[in-house]
């Protein structure tokens, strides 16, 4: 973003610039941004769109936003747009894998996440979301098949182990539960861990891990100690 930033002071019109910066302000409310991160992704995205109307990224970035405040029609809208000017980008796909695994339904959903993954097999991270869609048509052994392929790092840990803890809670069985909680307790800490700990608790009817209760109820306490 900052890099984009100094591009823009030189060339404050250019609309392929204004267009990565848009989408790239857009991603990054998938981070937690603020109130203020919000606000910029709007203004930006709306003044690309202005100037690249025919370019993808500001449709894309749209829909991000739009994603973010939980507007599934507009995402719907500004996604369509981006795939018909450009059928193969990669993110419009996997955007609108995301959106239509949960408000459509799994079968389109996975269509367009496969295609993201075909046409960038980079992005691992967009298996988690393969193996979730697997777990809602009913396809227990493929879907248990793609977490324990799954390989991720410290930053892809939560994305990993919510979506796991998801599919889990879609057809629960005590010998797929046994070995998630012995796989979850083996993991490494992230930041997420607390909470799937304390959800799976409740679940079994069991007293909430008190450690992770006090990490979770103070927030300037790292939620990765």
């Amino acid at each position: 973003i900052d890099l984009l930033r100094q591009a823009l002071e030189r060339a404050p019109d250019d609309p392929m610039i204004l267009a990565a910066y848009a989408l790239a302000v857009a991603r990054r409310l998938s981070f937690g941004g603020t109130d203020d991160d919000l606000a910029e992704a709007r203004a930006v995205s709306a003044r690309a769109l202005r100037l690249a109307p025919d370019r993808p990224e500001p449709h894309i970035a749209l829909a991000s936003i739009a994603m973010h405040v939980a507007d599934h029609v507009e995402a719907a809208r500004a996604l369509g747009d981006a795939l018909q000017l450009a059928p193969h980008h990669v993110d419009a796909h996997h955007l609108r894998g995301l959106l239509t695994l949960e408000v459509v339904g799994p079968a389109e959903g996975l269509a367009h996440l496969y295609t993201a993954m075909t046409i960038d097999p980079t992005l691992t991270h967009v298996r988690w979301w393969i193996g979730r869609g697997h777990a809602v048509l009913g396809e227990w052994e493929r879907s248990d098949a793609i977490f324990a392929e799954a390989t991720y790092d410290d930053q892809g840990a939560n994305d990993y182990w919510v979506n796991r803890t998801r599919t889990l809670l879609y057809g629960r069985t005590p010998e797929r539960e046994s070995r998630f909680l012995a796989e979850l307790a083996a993991a490494p800490a992230f930041d997420m861990k607390p909470a799937i700990s304390v959800v799976m608790a409740l679940l079994r009817g069991e007293p909430a891990p008190l450690t992770a209760l006090a990490v979770l109820a103070n927030p300037n306490r790292s939620l990765s100690r």
